[in-house]
């Protein structure tokens, strides 16, 4: 029973842990009359949890706790006896396991694991809304299965394996990856924990919950994550991270007026970007919930940058995953990922001049000036994709007929599509000439669709309008161009179309969802590709789906 000892605290949770487990969806239910009533199950969840953190339990004698156990577990059953069939009788049970697991710890006799066992097996017959409940019941029981057989490590890494495998591309993914990495942590497996984090990272790695577990529980000092989150700027309008900066490297710096080491970080900044201009967007998030945002104390420095807000401070879920302590500054690369530092370590390099990789400019003849024509045209290349150019295709076309003038003439389909300045010399351009680029083809598409209303080919002309306001969007930094470009991809989506000539439209929704971030990006471009698809996928949606999957690496196979 040695392995099980090591495990049985990571399911000897405290009782408000299962609270937060059990979302049950009572409106499925049949017969409300039929369940415990709440205030009986409160009652006893109340009694466990004091249980688990009153000090004075912590003075009684082992045999005073174990007694009180036992109680916990007879009032929980007599309960279940006057409610057998009851939707809700699952949340009991869970309370029951949970108490079990408690009284293992006190004592490990026989009889209490067979009783273990018999709970889990009975909550493993929970419906699907009770599937967090499941999880950790599943996982309890082949614990203790494994343990009573005295498996090896090579037989545990075996069974944890297949159960990640069950719960791959489902609600509780995440859930079975934190319990598999936290188990290989207690059994010493260090490259299979490290494996669950990978996993972790590369699936969740923009999940701030999932961030702050591999950092406070499994205590991963440096972690490759993606910054994310959507944050009001002053105007009222929002950014949401990473999907409206792909493409572009940029700092968010915490920071508080409080503390002196805030304002001399932020002067520091203020040095580097007078020295690199073009290498610093720097989004600010005052810890202190200014209204201002810390405009004021900003404007003093002379530090340009976007001022964000973030609510609840140094108690927000952004700041406690993030940053921890202020002054804290983040370097996110074009991919939207972030190394960020430990509890106890700064990310300097930004800070410090001699640490930057663009610090080289004054010191190698020019080196600097090549290295940055080679990344800007890099960079440009990869903004251009995630916004859609290579969707605009002459192919695409295709020959129309214009019939008594109901189509609009490809002549002017191809003037707009000509605008769109093609590869490679696109990724040549500069900010300003792109902005020109995007703003000329928006302008020249809305013209068109105001002389032309009635043309049954105005969904083409709308699809250049939406690359191009994506466009617009993402070089602004003004998200009311995207609005804009959904608009009419909601319009184009609701006509009946080609698969090839709705992935213009669909490309742009797709990147609203992820922006919205209501599914796992997984299922999203799933649905993209189930969306632009007919009887095989095209070329083109391939190429979508792909680069986009790319960019925020997700396996799609």
């Amino acid at each position: 029973m040695i392995h099980f000892g090591k495990i049985l605290s990571i399911f000897s949770i405290s009782i408000v842990l299962f609270q937060l487990a059990i979302h049950v969806l009572h409106a499925e239910e049949t017969s409300k009359t039929a369940n415990i009533p709440d205030i009986k199950i409160h009652a006893l969840i109340t009694e466990l949890n004091d249980f688990k953190t009153s000090n004075k339990t912590k003075r009684l004698s082992s045999t005073k706790r174990r007694r009180h156990c036992k109680n916990i577990i007879r009032n929980a059953q007599k309960l279940l006896e006057s409610h057998k069939l009851a939707p809700n009788r699952f949340e009991v049970l869970f309370l029951i396991m949970n108490t079990q697991t408690s009284l293992i710890g006190l004592d490990k006799k026989e009889s209490n694991l067979d009783a273990l066992s018999e709970t889990c097996k009975e909550i493993l017959k929970a419906p699907d809304n009770y599937y967090s409940i499941r999880l950790n019941a599943n996982f309890l029981l082949a614990e203790l299965n494994l343990s009573r057989k005295n498996a090896d490590s090579k037989e545990r890494k075996k069974v944890l394996e297949s159960m990640l495998s069950h719960y791959r591309n489902t609600p509780v993914e995440r859930e079975s990856l934190k319990f598999a990495a936290t188990i290989a942590k207690r059994l010493g497996d260090n490259e299979l924990m490290n494996r669950f984090i990978h996993q972790m990272c590369d699936d969740s790695g923009d999940n701030p919950k999932i961030i702050k577990f591999l950092r406070n529980h499994l205590s991963v000092r440096s972690l490759d994550v993606v910054f994310s989150g959507t944050f009001k700027q002053l105007n009222g309008t929002s950014i949401t991270f990473p999907y409206d900066r792909l493409g572009y490297g940029y700092c968010v710096v915490f920071w508080s007026k409080e503390f002196p080491e805030s304002l001399e970080k932020l002067k520091q900044l203020k040095k580097n970007q007078d020295a690199f201009p073009e290498e610093y967007d720097i989004y600010s998030l005052n810890v202190d919930e200014l209204k201002d945002g810390g405009q004021s104390i900003l404007k003093e420095i002379g530090l340009k940058c976007t001022i964000l807000h973030l609510p609840g401070g140094r108690s927000s879920q952004t700041f406690q995953t993030y940053a921890v302590k202020e002054p804290t500054a983040l370097r996110i690369n074009h991919f939207g990922r972030s190394l960020i530092p430990s509890f106890s370590d700064e990310m300097t390099s930004l800070l410090n001049p001699s640490l930057d990789p663009f610090s080289l400019s004054k010191k190698n003849g020019g080196g600097y000036q090549t290295i940055k024509t080679g990344l800007s045209r890099y960079l440009s290349q990869i903004r251009s994709l995630l916004i859609g150019d290579f969707l605009v295709t002459e192919n695409e076309m295709g020959p129309e007929n214009n019939k008594e003038g109901l189509m609009i003439d490809r002549t002017i389909l191809l003037s707009i599509q000509n605008s769109f300045i093609k590869a490679p010399f696109r990724y040549r351009l500069n900010a300003e000439d792109t902005i020109a680029m995007y703003k000329k083809i928006d302008s020249q598409c809305t013209e068109v669709m105001q002389k032309n209303t009635k043309a049954l080919n105005l969904w083409r002309v709308r699809n250049y309008r939406i690359v191009a306001l994506m466009g617009l969007a993402r070089s602004t930094r003004n998200q009311e161009h995207f609005s804009k470009a959904v608009q009419d991809a909601k319009t184009n989506a609701a006509l009946d179309l080609a698969a090839n000539d709705r992935v213009i439209s669909q490309y742009c929704l797709t990147k609203a969802a992820l922006r919205k971030r209501d599914k796992k990006t997984f299922f999203i471009l799933r649905d993209f590709i189930e969306q632009t698809r007919k009887e095989s996928i095209s070329p083109i949606v391939c190429s979508a789906a792909t680069w986009v999957s790319k960019v925020i690496q997700v396996n799609l196979q």
